[in-house]
């Protein structure tokens, strides 16, 4: 009986294993072993949205610098971790389905750029009014200093208002 080598380079192989899926294993471990600070930092971000997603304050506040600065879409900025935790805390109360879903993140040494969707309800404030959804791209800056330091929102609140007005009377 003829033993077989363990490497044979005329097979294309290691150990039984063909090569293509000894690259594919090489990238994903490339993938996975890229510096834990990038790591890190996307980790951060992603614990925050989830934070967001879930309205919990508490969270929240635990991952935004005491500098914290949010730049909303139209530019204005807001300082502070206690003044955004007031802000987030009135807008959940607008806004109490509000989600971030991601559709792609990016990421350098410090920061985050994510794009994704937006969604939410908007509560009715007077009795005449209906509870309005609404849905727009968007896209978020997050830069990290091991908490989220910076959180800067891209997106067109006109695109809201344009949705709404374009669906049918009646609808939801």
């Amino acid at each position: 009986m003829k033993r077989q080598p363990r490497f044979s380079p005329d097979r294309g192989d290691h150990r039984g294993v063909p090569h293509g899926v000894l690259r594919n294993q090489a990238a994903k471990l490339a993938a996975v072993t890229r510096t834990s600070q990038v790591v890190g930092i996307e980790s951060v971000v992603l614990r925050f949205i989830d934070a967001i997603n879930a309205a919990d304050l508490d969270r929240i506040s635990t991952l935004m610098t005491e500098g914290h600065t949010f730049v909303d879409s139209d530019g204005s900025k807001l300082v502070g971790r206690e003044a955004m935790r007031k802000a987030w805390s009135q807008f959940f109360s607008m806004t109490p389905s509000c989600r971030i879903d991601v559709e792609e993140m990016f990421s350098g040494k410090n920061h985050v750029v994510l794009i994704g969707i937006a969604t939410g309800t908007r509560v009715a404030v007077g009795p005449s009014e209906t509870a309005e959804a609404w849905s727009v791209p968007a896209a978020w800056r997050a830069v990290e200093e091991a908490r989220i330091a910076t959180w800067q929102v891209f997106a067109c609140p006109e695109a809201m208002l344009a949705a709404k007005r374009s669906e049918p009377p009646g609808a939801p």
